[in-house]
């Protein structure tokens, strides 16, 4: 009796282990309704710029942040062809790729690296509209795009070598203690320094061009277009900063919901094999 006990808590635990990244039905209706979607339209548009400069690329670039714009653009492709891929080869294996190791490993440091380069980006472009504001020329304010690079080559790298040393069952961190630490150490400090920069460099090219426009634009009759243009500034530079988080947010909805409801349903199976 205790035989047959045991050998069905262990068949019914190897079942749930082996189901356990499948996705449950409201975690595929997200993926399929929204996330997949989403992803999909972002190759198609992203795709579609990418080309249009490409073509045009004598006429349309000219100047560094012309480069810093298509470095942008790539990265938000490469961010939505590494997704659409993913769940295209999710789909193509019925799902049972998602139990793989070396699938989660390589979701993991994709997933990871893709979002922290749309961070690097948008420093990147914040940066280079600040100087541009300032009037610094472009060989003085290099060195410290180069200092950008060399941190941000070093923190990807760092990123991706904890992927390669440890697991990551759930596809987002690594599963080993001392990688995951030092995961979550780079990508924190790389979001609150990186999100800080964007956001200290953009209000304060905010309030260099509000400035400039007081210097400017001193007679009376000039006040409503004073204001009108220091309203435009600070709205796209709310618009950029804000930029970031909506180009992260279908996937943190996606890792959010689905990893919640497949929890819940470990949590049911578990209690089921208890009693």
């Amino acid at each position: 009796m205790s035989g047959n006990v045991t050998s069905n808590t262990w068949t019914s635990s190897s079942n749930t282990s082996s189901t356990s990244n499948m996705p449950t039905d409201l975690g595929k209706v997200i993926l399929w309704g929204a996330v997949f979607p989403t992803y999909s339209c972002g190759i198609l548009l992203n795709g579609l710029i990418l080309a249009v400069i490409l073509c045009y690329r004598r006429t349309l670039l000219l100047h560094r942040i012309d480069f810093v714009y298509l470095f942008l653009l790539s990265v938000c492709m490469l961010f939505s062809v590494v997704f659409t891929v993913r769940f295209a080869v999710s789909l193509a294996y019925n799902f049972q790729i998602e139990d793989s190791a070396l699938f989660g490993q390589l979701v993991g440091a994709t997933t990871s690296v893709s979002v922290f380069f749309i961070f690097t980006a948008n420093v990147f472009l914040a940066a280079e509209r600040y100087f541009t504001f300032r009037d610094v020329n472009d060989r003085h304010s290099l060195k410290y795009f180069v200092l950008l690079g060399i941190h941000n080559t070093i923190m990807a790298g760092i990123i991706v070598a904890t992927f390669v040393v440890s697991p990551s069952s759930n596809r987002s961190w690594p599963d080993n203690t001392i990688p995951r630490y030092i995961w979550f150490a780079v990508t924190g400090w790389s979001f609150f320094v990186g999100f800080g920069l964007i956001i200290y460099l953009y209000f304060s090219t905010y309030r260099l061009v509000s400035r400039q426009l007081r210097d400017t634009l001193s007679n009376h009759k000039m006040d409503e277009l004073r204001i009108l243009l220091e309203r435009n500034v600070l709205k796209n530079s709310i618009i950029m900063s804000a930029a970031i988080i909506v180009c992260y947010l279908p996937n943190a909805i996606w890792l959010g919901l689905s990893k919640t409801v497949t929890l819940t349903k470990e949590q049911s199976t578990l209690a089921l094999d208890i009693t």
